[in-house]
């Protein structure tokens, strides 16, 4: 039954939600501190009134927004880090803090483009330093001795672009090719890739896979009673990436850089991710496994997992 979610008519809508996230690869094989070594988000989304492209009075349209905010802490070191002796890292120690701003744009059941802005900043100031030291003492864990070689403060204001198209609309199966691209003082890349997700699965624009299980009561979206409608899918996607310039391995993107460690960033980067994603009413939870091809010259392939837990309001 399709249910018109007109302002006041369905009690059931969520038009927020909170998602927390926890990124680490000791939650994968071979459970040690390596590289992308620990995340950590806070993520706030709310569904608005009106879109981007203002075709919400256009009747067929089945066209959303959503606003989303994000804090996010990342975590990086050399594969060893039990060693002070520079020419033991295979990439630099660095942390990175920022504020992400995300509008999310659905229409037509199928198309999504995401635009976003990150400010923020990589070097001390980022706190990945303390926060590790501070986690490896609580837990009694190896020592990382390579902080002081961390890549230096640099301001981050990186902008994100991100369309994804749903080729097959089914409860069952869909495939969702995307492309993306970064540019900013932090990243600057582009990629392109495609998720297949298997089980049972919303449509496209109302899915945890896409951010989008949220809506405005006041628009004019249809949509099948999926607020009562339980998503239980597996999800494999494979994303190539062309590199153009890393912060956090090669510093400074204007050359003025003065960290005492920096490598240079391979300029190709794929990345397999396989997981299972689950929702029911107004909570819903992801677990995710990341393999990353080698992001420097010398060092190795890199596999950690991510664990989600949102709940809409």
């Amino acid at each position: 039954m399709l249910l018109n979610l007109a302002h006041g008519q369905d009690s059931q809508t969520f038009r927020n939600q909170l998602v927390i996230t926890a990124e680490n690869d000791n939650f994968s094989p071979p459970f040690y501190d390596r590289y992308y070594t620990n995340g950590f988000v806070i993520s706030y989304s709310r569904a608005l009134d009106k879109t981007l492209l203002w075709l919400d009075d256009r009747p067929g349209r089945d066209e959303k927004s959503i606003l989303q905010v994000d804090f996010n802490q990342q975590i990086y070191t050399p594969i060893t880090i039990t060693s002070e002796d520079i020419s033991d890292f295979d990439r630099p120690y660095a942390g990175y803090l920022f504020l992400k701003t995300t509008y999310r744009s659905f229409w037509q059941q199928k198309h999504n483009l995401n635009l976003g802005v990150n400010l923020g900043v990589i070097g001390p100031k980022a706190g990945g330093r303390k926060v590790q030291e501070w986690w490896h003492d609580v837990f009694s864990l190896p020592e990382p001795k390579g902080w002081q070689y961390q890549i230096r403060n640099e301001p981050v204001i990186n902008f994100e672009m991100q369309y994804r198209r749903s080729l097959v609309t089914s409860d069952a199966f869909n495939i969702i090719p995307m492309i993306k691209s970064n540019l900013g003082t932090a990243f600057n890349n582009f990629s392109a890739g495609a998720t297949m997700m298997v089980g049972q699965a919303n449509r496209f624009d109302h899915s945890s896979m896409t951010g989008s299980l949220i809506n405005s009561g006041s628009q004019q979206f249809s949509v099948t009673n999926m607020n009562e409608t339980p998503e239980s899918y597996l999800f494999f996607g494979f994303t190539q990436t062309l590199v153009l310039h890393n912060t956090l391995i090669e510093g400074s993107l204007f050359g003025n850089t003065e960290s005492v460690h920096t490598e240079e960033a391979n300029p190709s980067l794929s990345r397999v991710t396989v997981g299972y994603a689950h929702n029911r009413a107004a909570i819903s939870w992801k677990f995710t496994f990341h393999h990353l091809s080698t992001e420097v010259d010398g060092g190795n392939d890199h596999a950690y997992a991510s664990i989600s837990l949102g709940f809409r309001f």
